[in-house]
C-alpha cells in the first residue's frame, strides 16, 4: 500500500481544513485518546494508500461510521439515517 504522508503534510491539510473534520464539520481534538472528535485519517478511495492526494482528516466516529463505505454510499446511508 502506497504511504507519502509527512508531519508537515498532514500540518499543511489540517490548516487548509482549519481544525475541522471534513465530513461533520465539527472541531477535531488534538487527544491520545480514542475520542469521538480525536483526529481520525481517513482515505477518499479505500483501495489506494495513504497518499497526501488521497486522505482528509475526520472526527474519528465519522471514520469508524464510514468504515470501508466509498464516500457516496456513507452519505447515502446519513441521509436515509436522517429522514424523519
Amino acid at each position: 500500500m502506497e504511504f507519502n504522508l509527512t508531519v508537515e503534510i498532514l500540518n499543511d491539510i489540517y490548516e487548509q481544513q482549519k481544525g475541522f473534520c471534513a465530513v461533520s464539520g465539527l472541531p477535531l481534538l488534538h487527544t491520545n485518546e480514542e475520542a469521538d472528535f480525536s483526529i481520525s485519517i481517513d482515505r477518499l478511495d479505500n483501495d489506494k494508500g495513504y497518499t497526501d492526494d488521497n486522505i482528509r482528516l475526520v472526527c474519528r466516529r465519522v471514520n469508524l461510521m464510514r468504515n470501508n463505505l466509498t464516500t457516496e454510499m456513507f452519505d447515502w446511508w446519513c441521509k436515509q439515517i436522517a429522514k424523519d
